[in-house]
């Protein structure tokens, strides 16, 4: 069994979970994300964040990615997944089957 951390630099996330239970995602809060690329803190926990997945071998997904500025910062700082409504607004099943087969 593995688990992801929702939410992750946001509200109190331990960091001894992420080496007692099995941990394979870290998904960056929006909240981080905001900021981004200009406030030089979120920029700096981002990375840090980024950091510390690839150290323990674990997916970082940002979430709430809204701007091109802000993917493009994620993609140079090593992020490879990211969710928002860059990408996509949510959507429903009919929908999301359509915009799958767009990218297929």
């Amino acid at each position: 069994m593995e688990f992801a951390i929702d939410h992750f630099g946001a509200f109190s996330s331990s960091l001894a979970d992420l080496k007692r239970l099995p941990i394979r995602e870290l998904k960056m809060d929006k909240s981080v994300i905001d900021g981004l690329p200009d406030d030089s803190g979120d920029a700096a926990i981002a990375r840090a964040i980024l950091a510390l997945g690839k150290t323990l071998g674990m997916r970082v997904i940002a979430q709430g990615v809204e701007t091109q500025n802000q993917a493009d910062f994620l993609r140079e700082a090593g992020c490879t997944i990211a969710q928002g409504f860059l990408y996509t607004q949510p959507l429903g099943p009919e929908e999301l089957m359509r915009f799958v087969k767009t990218w297929a």
